[in-house]
């Protein structure tokens, strides 16, 4: 079983991510180094959302108010001034301030960059504001999607955790019995090649390999659409902590065997409970281009090289399909970049891991060279729609 790769599908459906337009990244840019900086702003808000602010005139005041999930982003850009607020939760009588406060200043100090929580009338909510000639594209782009990304880690928590009240019901939409069932086929398909694969390594003594299906199977449960909540923040956890070199290996390797035998017997309506459409006003996914891609791999070519050298297709197959699910997960992909890995990952699947591990390593180098095709129709598939 271990010499035949494990399976993989699209999931098929429909989400309101939005999806950027790399001219708006190039105009604000542009834009900026004219000094035309309320021009800058607005076409960066095009940018993170081209819905937003068509047809406005960038010579007005702007003054808009987005959803994110269970939080309002409010952005005011002036003649002098950016500003973005975000209320966030509001404080009662029940809840644990000292232990709250704790938390909301360790966020504070750490996590967030340039942004800052703040109490305001018993609202704690997300502040930044700068002179406009001051707003980089760079560090707005930041600003703004640090706000979204944080405000979605610490609702849930805040909330369970210290007894905090949110503002307002995020704006969601439930998925369909069709998306329901498809899901519910995904789940069932990671879920046994987790257990089958985990059980032939062990039988085989190759242990090592637990760490690659321990974070192969979560970065396809990441990759999934509709998944919100906390346990959108939980993948989001184990992912970042089992690729995290200065965590030691079998502590991280522990932490994710016991997370992913623990939700593989997780009741799958407690699942899908945090699987539902969710409103976004800017993508918790990092920007991308080729030449972003083709850094990432870059860094990774001495490893590659390594493997291609000794011929060790298996840990070339498993390392490449992670380094790509990881791309997915992590990047805001455009469509001609999307749809080539998810057709590589979908030939790669379920067969011998010598021909699987050729498959990945045409896609490596076909992204150095940029060389990247793709033989299905766009319209084909959710991910085309979602990472375009």
């Amino acid at each position: 079983m271990i010499n035949t790769t494990p399976k993989f599908q699209r999931t098929v459906g429909i989400i309101n991510e939005p999806v950027s337009d790399i001219k708006y990244w190039e105009n604000a840019n542009e834009a900026y180094d004219k000094e035309e900086y309320k021009k800058s702003l607005f076409e960066l808000i095009k940018y993170i959302n081209p819905d937003v602010i068509k047809g406005e005139d960038t010579t007005k005041d702007l003054s808009i108010v987005q959803s994110q999930g269970s939080v309002n982003i409010h952005i005011n850009i002036s003649d002098d001034k950016f500003e973005v607020k975000v209320p966030f939760l509001k404080i009662t009588n029940d809840t644990n301030k000292v232990a709250l406060f704790r938390k909301v200043a360790e966020v504070n100090f750490s996590d967030l960059l340039l942004s800052q929580i703040v109490l305001k009338d018993d609202i704690l909510q997300f502040e930044f504001s700068d002179h406009i000639a001051l707003c980089h594209p760079h560090k707005i782009f930041g600003v703004i999607r640090e706000i979204a990304i944080y405000a979605d880690d610490y609702d849930d928590e805040f909330v369970e955790r210290y007894k905090a009240e949110f503002l307002q019901k995020a704006e969601t939409t439930p998925i369909t019995a069709e998306e329901n069932k498809q899901i519910n086929e995904h789940l069932d398909q990671i879920f046994a090649d987790y257990k089958n694969y985990s059980k032939a390594l062990k039988e085989k003594r190759l242990d090592a390999y637990q760490w690659d299906l321990v974070v192969i199977s979560i970065l396809k449960l990441g990759i999934m659409p509709f998944v919100n909540g906390t346990l959108r923040t939980d993948f989001r956890e184990y992912i970042y902590n089992l690729l995290n070199l200065d965590i030691d290996f079998d502590y991280r390797l522990d932490k994710g065997i016991n997370f992913m035998n623990k939700f593989c017997d997780t009741p799958r309506e407690e699942i899908l409970k945090d699987m539902y459409h969710a409103k976004q006003f800017v993508s918790l996914k990092r920007r991308s281009s080729l030449e972003i891609i083709q850094d990432e791999l870059k860094a990774i070519d001495n490893i590659i090289q390594q493997y291609v050298s000794g011929n060790n297709n298996m840990p070339l197959f498993y390392f490449l399909q992670i380094t790509f699910l990881r791309i997915i997960y992590d990047y805001n992909l455009e469509n001609k970049h999307i749809e080539p890995i998810l057709e590589a990952l979908e030939k790669s699947a379920n067969i011998d891991i010598k021909d699987a591990a050729k498959i990945l390593l045409d896609l490596y180098n076909n992204f150095l060279n940029g060389e990247i095709s793709t033989k299905q129709k766009t319209k084909q598939g959710f991910f085309a729609r979602l990472f375009r």
